[in-house]
């Protein structure tokens, strides 16, 4: 059978290398297995080796044609269009995750490239394993000294798990650190909207739009 492709739980066996998917349901798999197993407790995170670069930009190059709708409006990650993601590139970049994985050392890319593959799952049918997404930001924000970044955005992997009220208390140790992050304003706005708090989320919002990169970005924000 296909081999799990997510890494909430632990203590799965290595897969067989992917060839352009597995052969069985046209899926790459198996590789996340690997991840899991480097990430188990009795391990931990192992230091910076075995990263693919590639693998994490490969991820995402795969999904660039559906960042944008036909009107340049900005459509996020969970309502792109599937069909519009390059699966060869993202069959491409699991097979650079298996690669790194076979060195048995955790880092930063190839934990970012799991990610990708993670939501890659709905290119193939399969939904989207959240608890494996937010563990493995938990590895990533290990393996990078606490990055504020990627704690930022595991605290956005959880609160798609377990809802906005139980992410907001991992995201406000952040704030002083992320204040001039556009992304940290976006999360913090959605969350609290979410949980009923209006005035804090309308200011929140605020900042976020102010802080926009583009147009398309202020337009969905402003919606």
């Amino acid at each position: 059978a296909c081999g799990r492709q997510r890494v909430d739980r632990l203590g799965n066996g290595i897969a067989e290398r992917p060839r352009a998917g597995c052969g069985r349901c046209g899926e790459p798999c198996g590789v996340l297995a690997q991840v899991e197993r480097a990430l188990a407790p009795d391990d931990g995170p192992r230091g910076v080796g075995g990263d693919r670069h590639a693998g994490a930009v490969d991820g995402l190059h795969a999904r660039r044609a559906a960042r944008r709708g036909v009107d340049g409006a900005y459509v996020p990650l969970d309502a792109q269009d599937t069909a519009l993601w390059d699966v060869a590139a993202i069959r491409e970049a699991e097979r650079t995750l298996f690669e790194a994985g076979r060195l048995g050392r955790i880092g930063r890319f190839q934990l970012e490239a799991a990610i990708q593959s993670a939501h890659a799952a709905r290119a193939f049918g399969r939904a989207v394993d959240l608890g494996a997404i937010v563990h493995l930001y938990d590895g990533l924000v290990a393996v990078t000294n606490g990055s504020p970044v990627a704690a930022l955005n595991r605290v956005a992997a959880l609160a798609r798990r377990d809802g906005a009220a139980a992410a907001l208390p991992a995201l406000e140790p952040l704030g002083e650190m992320l204040k001039g992050y556009q992304p940290y304003w976006a999360l913090r706005a959605r969350l609290l909207e979410e949980t009923g708090a209006g005035a804090p989320a309308r200011a929140a919002y605020a900042e976020a739009i102010a802080r926009a990169p583009d147009a398309a970005t202020r337009a969905f924000l402003s919606a």
